[in-house]
Order: structure tokens, then C-alpha cells, then sequence
């Protein structure tokens, strides 16, 4: 009876350190910051679609072969179906960033099922897809958040290198902090800025040129992840 004891003993104890394991990895259950492949750098600007400003970005990366991916808000999104089908004839990828940006972690499960539904559907309208991958507003997560992105097929992403661009530090801080980032030839990177504000239009070629002297290769969050872009 004692052995029985054990062996339930020790399952038990295994499923909870696999659980804990899961739970905390950045590459299984959880949510993402980094990318699997080191010297990689996935650029990802939120809250647009901008009218002006996410063409801007979106020219300006396809100009120098570089692809990047912007969580939308769906509520831009229906006015401006235009811009995300611009963005994904050049390669960019399309992503969840709700409907209307509020703090998941504060909402009911309905309204977060929502929030992520609607979103989908219309970037579904616009460009025949539906997005994998999403990122909460303020970057705030709990278990019921992850719980009902992940209810949907979805993938949860942070960020390791957020320029907080909307605090409007200035074009040389957020160029110097990228590039002091890609100083670390051993790691990778998720990128985050927003493609509304024009102090991040205004520092991109630089954030370019510094990529490009560093030797990072950009990619698509798909790509970092090693998984699809779209359901």
C-alpha cells in the first residue's frame, strides 16, 4: 500500500513541476518575449492602424527588405481595411491587439472573447486571414487572459526591448537603446514601439541603420516563433 502511496506520490509531484515548467516557458504554455533564434530581432509597432504613420514604417522597412508586424486595434481597422492590405501584399505580418484597448486582466470573460473575436473577424475581412498571434494593451496578462487566447488557437507575445516611444523619450534615446541592445550578439529580440506616434517614424531609419550595422536579421513574430502567421 505504501508503494501505491509513492507512485501517486511522485506523479503528483511531477505533473505539478511540468505544469510550473509550462506555465513559465517562453517557448510552451505562456506567453512569448524573445525569439528562438539568437542575432534575430522581430520589429512589432501596436495600436495602428495610422493612416499616415503605418504606411510610413511599412514603406519604409519593405524599401530595405526588412518585414516587421503590427498588432491592430480592430476597431481602426474597418476604415482603414486599405492600410493592412497594403501591409500584407509587402510581406508584413497582421496581429491581434484587440478591439478597443482596454486592460484585459480587468474585463469579464464574454468582453475579452469579444475583444479578441472582433478583432480577428475584421482583419479576417480585410485581408482573409485570421491572426495567430496576439498582445494584450499595457502588456497585461494573468491566467484568464492567456486562458482565453489560447481557447482561440492563439499565441500570446511580449517584449524584451520596449523603446516606450509613447512616453515621447525622444528620437536619440530610443535609437541609442535599440542599439545598445544590439550590442548582445547571444540573444534576441521583440521589438515594441507604436505606429502612431511620429517620434517612432522619425527615428526609423536610424533604428535601420543600426539593425543593419549590428548584424541582427529581422523577422516577422511568426518567424521568431517558428510558427504560422495566421489560422
Amino acid at each position: 500500500m505504501m508503494f501505491g502511496h509513492c507512485i501517486i506520490a511522485t506523479v503528483a509531484v511531477a505533473l505539478a513541476t511540468f505544469a510550473s515548467a509550462q506555465s513559465t516557458s517562453r517557448f510552451g504554455f505562456g506567453q512569448f518575449d524573445s525569439c528562438r533564434q539568437p542575432g534575430t530581432i522581430a520589429l512589432t509597432f501596436d495600436d495602428g492602424p495610422h493612416t499616415g504613420i503605418t504606411p510610413y514604417i511599412a514603406d519604409t522597412l519593405s524599401r530595405y527588405g526588412m518585414r516587421a508586424t503590427f498588432f491592430v486595434i480592430g476597431n481602426r481597422v474597418r476604415r482603414r481595411a486599405w492600410v493592412l492590405q497594403r501591409l500584407a501584399s509587402q510581406g508584413h505580418q497582421i496581429a491581434n491587439h484587440t478591439w478597443s484597448h482596454p486592460n484585459m486582466t480587468q474585463q469579464s470573460a464574454q468582453t475579452m472573447r469579444n475583444e479578441l473575436g472582433w478583432t480577428s473577424y475584421v482583419i479576417r475581412e480585410a485581408i482573409g486571414r485570421s491572426p495567430r498571434h496576439f498582445r494584450a494593451p499595457y502588456l497585461a496578462y494573468n491566467d484568464a487572459v492567456r486562458a482565453q487566447v489560447e481557447a482561440r488557437g492563439m499565441t500570446t507575445v511580449a517584449t524584451n526591448l520596449d523603446t516606450n516611444d509613447w512616453r515621447q523619450p525622444g528620437e536619440d534615446a530610443i535609437v541609442n537603446q535599440i542599439t545598445t541592445a544590439l550590442r548582445n550578439r547571444s540573444t534576441s529580440y521583440i521589438h515594441l514601439a507604436h505606429d502612431i506616434h511620429a517620434v517612432t517614424a522619425r527615428s526609423l531609419l536610424r533604428v535601420i541603420d543600426a539593425i543593419r550595422r549590428s548584424g541582427f536579421r529581422t523577422v516577422t513574430i511568426a518567424e521568431c516563433l517558428g510558427q504560422s502567421a495566421y489560422l
